[in-house]
């Protein structure tokens, strides 16, 4: 009589075929991934446009003799260096808020650790804030006392008080610059680039146009270099209130505490902000040098003469429109 079969023995041995492997994306298709938001976020940093190709046409509407074109160059160095600079420390804030909001997508979280990831959003957004509540009051010595500063530096005198009378008008804006960018990078960590794009390049539209009445000489009215500063000021608050009123509105950011203070906590902000010096240090550093040898090389331009430093004012322009994008695509890389 045959024996029973063990299971074994009568089922065959089914080898089922591995899952294919994704292919590995080429280096042509990660640069077109990586070049969207990068173009995307430099299109949100709108200002290192009006700093640079906005700023030298108007400025040349208030006159093309040496010394208003030396003039542009020393305002294109001090405007770009103090706002590239405090601007750099805040970049981190993306990658800060990205990673908490990530975690919100993951499978598993229970409802008390939701509420604790977003409430580090919001004080990661607190942080920077505060950061650039500091920074702006730092950033605003040098932009309103300018004359005095660059006459120290060995500038000529009839340059360095046409400086002043843009710089002076402008020096508050430095406040909701920063506000702006903190707000920004909220944007950017949800994953959103062509939202703030959009407002940015929206209100530079309203900049230009209030820039070229106010202080350009559109319509029959005189140019001002305080009128241009004072426009470049107005732009910098309705930018900043639009990207606040996307955090306030946006059903995306709704679940975040951004300004509900009674949800903060003074530890968490303090941690937060140790975490975003740190991590914003070194590319405020870099940033440093870099800007710094831009504005030490115009101003030993202008010890040499108003022409010299014309002229060399004329070549700086592209390197100021260029800084941001390329600033801009790093931090997208690091982020993405």
């Amino acid at each position: 009589m045959a024996l029973n079969p063990s299971p074994e023995e009568a089922m065959p041995l089914i080898v089922l075929p591995r899952p294919p492997a994704p292919p590995t994306p080429s280096f042509f298709e990660d640069f077109v991934k990586l070049s969207g938001p990068g173009w995307a976020t430099s299109g949100a940093y709108s200002f290192s446009i009006k700093f640079s190709a906005v700023l030298a046409a108007f400025f040349r509407a208030n006159g093309i003799d040496p010394e208003h074109v030396a003039a542009l160059g020393i305002t294109q160095s001090l405007s770009n260096f103090t706002a590239v600079i405090g601007v750099s420390g805040v970049l981190a804030l993306s990658i800060m808020a990205g990673n908490y909001i990530g975690a919100l997508s993951r499978p598993g979280s229970t409802d008390r650790e939701s509420r604790i990831y977003r409430r580090n959003v919001g004080d990661i957004y607190k942080a920077g804030l505060i950061f650039s509540t500091t920074f702006s009051a730092l950033g605003f010595v040098p932009l309103y006392f300018s004359e005095d500063l660059l006459i120290a530096l060995g500038q000529d005198p009839a340059v360095a008080q046409i400086v002043q009378r843009f710089s002076r008008a402008y020096a508050p804006g430095i406040f909701p610059l920063l506000i702006r960018v903190c707000s920004e990078q909220m944007l950017f960590a949800r994953g959103h680039y062509r939202l703030p794009m959009m407002i940015a390049l929206a209100n530079l539209s309203l900049g230009i146009a209030l820039a070229g009445v106010m202080g350009g000489g559109w319509f029959g009215q005189e140019p001002s270099l305080e009128g241009l500063g004072r426009a470049y000021l107005v732009e910098d608050v309705t930018t900043a209130l639009s990207y606040i009123s996307c955090l306030l509105w946006h059903r995306d950011f709704r679940e975040f505490p951004f300004f509900r203070l009674t949800e903060a906590s003074i530890v968490s902000v303090l941690r937060h902000i140790k975490d975003l010096i740190r991590e914003g240090g070194s590319i405020s550093l870099s940033m440093i040098v870099e800007m710094s040898m831009a504005f030490v090389l115009t101003l030993f331009a202008g010890i040499e003469g108003p022409t010299q430093q014309a002229t060399w004012a004329t070549a700086m322009q592209f390197v100021f429109f260029s800084t941001i994008p390329i600033l801009s695509f790093a931090a997208t890389t690091g982020q993405i």
